[in-house]
């Protein structure tokens, strides 16, 4: 699973939105817009969290500025506290 994330310069996810290839509109699915001091890409899910509801994927990553990755946030539900996802 992927997802389009808005993010701030900590890494925090702002808002996101499932990539979807089957969408009949422009692009790949509803897009967050960035504001100034935020961003927007796109990451890959990790595995483990690919079937949890939009919210807790936000909530239990925030985006790597070096890695330009989505990594576990302190804290979170998984078990696995700021370890780097695959």
């Amino acid at each position: 699973m992927k997802i389009t994330a808005l993010y701030n310069n900590r890494g925090a996810i702002l808002a996101a939105a499932p990539v979807d290839d089957a969408y009949k509109g422009p692009g790949r699915g509803p897009v967050p817009v960035a504001s100034r001091g935020a961003k927007v890409g796109v990451f890959d899910v990790p595995e483990s969290l690919s079937k949890r509801p939009l919210n807790e994927i936000c909530t239990s990553l925030k985006v790597d500025a070096r890695s330009k990755r989505l990594v576990e946030t302190k804290g979170s539900k998984t078990g696995k506290s700021s370890k780097q996802a695959k």
